[in-house]
């Protein structure tokens, strides 16, 4: 396997060499080069450098397609569908991509996770984010209803909730003088 290699963020990847290579790249990537997930996940300016750790290695299978098998994990700040506040979240993905360079060819492998990308360029970024993106919790709050959200109950002696209605329609009604008002 050939060794691992610490690049910049934006640079293009010739893929199909490096999975001729079994090549590794291990990177760390900053929320503010990932400018979808920042906008999914609600984050603000002091989320700009939450830092994830990427490591991806490429291989070829057995009919020569391009795989590219990593992880990602970091800390980020998510905002909780339960109560809309902002929570710390480790984020720790796994993923598995097969790589190809036409729609064609992603038609012919539908049961698997296929990245198109033109020429021989692969943004290591945009398999990332995409990723990430795909495997964003649907639920951050284990507890149900979240722990953090407002609570909605009424207290036990509260069988009528409407009770208070009846006493304001009843103190408004001595006010006018006893009469019904239309």
């Amino acid at each position: 396997m050939a060794p691992a290699m610490n690049t910049r963020t934006d640079e293009l990847f010739r893929y199909r060499e490096l999975a001729h290579q079994k090549a590794r790249i291990l990177r760390s990537i900053v929320l503010r080069d990932l400018p979808r997930l920042a906008a999914a996940i609600g984050s603000g300016p002091e989320d700009s450098d939450a830092e994830l750790k990427v490591a991806v290695t490429f291989r070829n299978d057995s009919e020569g397609d391009v795989w590219a098998v990593g992880t990602a994990a970091g800390r980020l700040a998510l905002v909780c569908q339960g109560c809309a506040e902002r929570v710390g979240h480790a984020l720790e993905i796994e993923f598995a991509v097969c790589v190809v360079d036409s729609d064609q060819r992603a038609a012919e492998l539908q049961d698997r996770d296929v990245m198109v990308v033109e020429g021989e360029g692969l943004s290591l970024t945009d398999l990332i984010e995409d990723e990430l993106l795909l495997q964003l919790p649907e639920r951050l709050c284990t507890a149900q209803p979240c722990e953090r959200s407002l609570q909605l109950a009424y207290p036990a002696a509260a069988d009528r909730p409407f009770q208070g209605l009846e006493s304001l329609k009843a103190a408004l009604r001595s006010e006018s003088g006893g009469r019904e008002e239309e």
